[in-house]
């Protein structure tokens, strides 16, 4: 269980992070979802302890995060930091020096899979190469927490389905994941849980199924006083925080985005 207590996060005179708040679940298939810019990025390097927050806390298996925690987690970073002149071998054997844990036998299986040049200098890989061989370093540490923020980013159809489906394998061996991404579709395909970010707030979390348990889509004409409104859908619809046999259910897509364009943030369930 690793737990996000009131972060906050300001560099300088931006904030980053306001009040953050959400628990993952062990074995969960955790997903931040947000437009580019809400502070997804933030809160994940404040939980691997890369950034130190402002304000609250991160603890992990009830104990505050320490390097002992640490040892057990691993982060692929969206900005996919690389040694130009260092060939793929050269960044999976300085990878592998620093994980105990590392399974050399995944990580060639991985690279055979993808038929990515190891041999070549990562300064001549496109941008899904790079996204690539981060991904297969980053689950090649066997680390217990995975933090992968945009694992998908610049990946081909076929390239990101199959990173999804290894991401799927990994998290049903017991490991926990947590990712970042700005695609609806995406969140809904991975996450057995969820935050919803923006500006630095988390608006809703919580299961994935809970949470379509727990809204309804309803006529403009069947709001009743006592239902909370998310937002309009459209001149005809309203999504709301309700579990009355009102309305229908509503998809993960119009959970998101409903309270994406939301006014006020909502607070964590």
């Amino acid at each position: 269980m690793i737990e996000v207590k009131n972060v906050a996060k300001s560099f300088g005179t931006t904030i980053a992070l306001v009040d953050v708040s959400f628990s993952v679940a062990e074995s969960s298939v955790f997903v931040l979802i947000g437009p580019n810019g809400a502070g997804k990025t933030t809160v994940m390097r404040c939980m691997i302890g890369e950034l130190k927050p402002d304000k609250g806390s991160i603890f992990v298996n009830s104990s505050p995060l320490n390097i002992e925690a640490k040892k057990h987690m691993a982060m692929m970073l969206e900005e996919r930091q690389v040694f130009d002149k260092m060939t793929g071998s050269e960044h999976a054997k300085v990878w592998s020096m620093m994980y105990k844990s590392w399974n050399d036998s995944r990580f060639k299986d991985l690279v055979l899979h993808f038929r990515l040049p190891m041999d070549k200098r990562v300064s001549e890989y496109s941008i899904g190469m790079k996204t690539l061989l981060f991904f297969i370093l980053t689950v090649s540490t066997d680390s217990k927490i995975l933090i992968l923020d945009e694992p998908t980013q610049h990946l081909d159809p076929v390239w990101k389905d199959d990173v999804l489906s290894i991401i799927r394998s990994y998290a049903q061996c017991g490991n926990t994941i947590i990712l970042s991404t700005h695609q609806v579709e995406e969140a809904e395909l991975m996450a057995t849980h969820f935050a919803i970010i923006r500006s630095g707030r988390v608006l809703y979390s919580d299961e994935l199924d809970a949470a379509k348990e727990n809204h309804r889509v309803v006529r403009v004409e069947e709001m009743e006083e006592e239902l909370e409104q998310i937002t309009v859908m459209n001149n005809d619809t309203v999504l709301v925080k309700t579990n009355k046999e009102i309305g229908r259910y509503p998809t993960f897509r119009e959970i998101a985005l409903g309270y994406l364009r939301s006014k006020e943030s909502v607070l964590i369930q």
